[in-house]
């Protein structure tokens, strides 16, 4: 999992929207607010995650309503907390989710 930050700026996050959609490549990508970095003392600010290879990703601390795409060519399944899938993006797909709700990530689905 590779990521990279932004400032919690309103330039930061139009900067991270578009390193989601256009560094992606064939990977699933999506935002989230880095609450760990302010919890030891950094400044506010977003991360950017690059979900590569084939996994079942359990999420931490994800919240909030971000930016998510599939650069893959697989299906990719966000599910709850027992596992059971909540939403599917197709490859190639991008939407808004609300993270609150998704526990788990698993990619390269082929069902």
């Amino acid at each position: 999992m590779g990521n990279d930050h932004f400032p919690k700026t309103r330039q930061g996050a139009l900067d991270a929207r578009a390193a989601v959609l256009r560094k992606c490549g064939d990977a699933f990508c999506t935002i989230q607010f880095d609450i760990l970095n302010q919890e030891r003392g950094g400044p506010p600010r977003y991360l950017w995650y690059q979900l590569t290879g084939c996994d079942t990703w359990h999420l931490n601390r994800f919240k909030g309503r971000f930016h998510a795409h599939n650069g893959g060519s697989l299906i990719v399944d966000l599910l709850d907390a027992k596992r059971n899938p909540i939403y599917r993006l197709w490859g190639g797909g991008s939407t808004v989710v609300n993270w609150d709700k998704v526990y788990y990530i698993r990619t390269c689905n082929k069902s």
